[in-house]
């Protein structure tokens, strides 16, 4: 039995898979045990709260993309280590012009702006629910709800995330 208190100086690495490589990285706090029953199970109980860290998101070993985790992400443990339940955000920048989303040749829409791609892993650890959501920084509020119109399903915001993280 171990009984760990981490803190922000210990460093951890959780890989989701060492052939594709996604992984997260980061320092955080929490109580944890860890214990190895008498049959050889091992257990793991306890929150993990991210203060900072990185998510390395791949696809299909194809491309690489290093995501900034938000602070206040967790991590809970109820037993199996691999069965942990995971909610955080992570964010992805890019400077992206408009055009090709707004189908608008305008000089204002070819300038390129700040863009976030937000990808949120809820659920189980090593399978969580992936959702992609897309955040446009330093632009006109109207040029916002222009944006968001065009957003406005799951599967145009997923399209467009992929868009820049595949083809920036």
């Amino acid at each position: 039995n171990i009984d760990l208190s981490v803190n922000t100086n210990a460093e951890i690495n959780l890989i989701f898979d060492s052939k594709i490589g996604d992984i997260i990285n980061g320092t955080g706090k929490g109580d944890l045990h860890m214990s190895v029953t008498e049959d050889g199970t091992f257990e793991l109980l306890g929150n993990y709260s991210i203060v900072q860290g990185s998510y390395y998101f791949t696809m299909k070993n194809l491309i690489g993309k290093y995501f900034e985790i938000e602070k206040g992400g967790t991590i809970k443990w109820s037993g199996d280590p691999y069965e942990g339940i995971v909610d955080l955000r992570a964010i992805y920048t890019k400077n992206a012009g408009l055009y090709d989303l707004l189908q608008d040749t305008s000089a204002q829409y070819k300038k390129k702006v700040p863009v976030e791609v937000i990808l949120s892993l809820k659920g189980k650890l090593f399978n969580p629910d992936i959702a992609f959501d897309i955040n446009v920084l330093n632009v006109e509020p109207s040029t916002q709800s222009l944006v968001n119109r065009y957003l406005n399903t799951e599967e145009e915001k997923n399209k467009q995330a992929m868009s820049l993280i595949v083809l920036n």
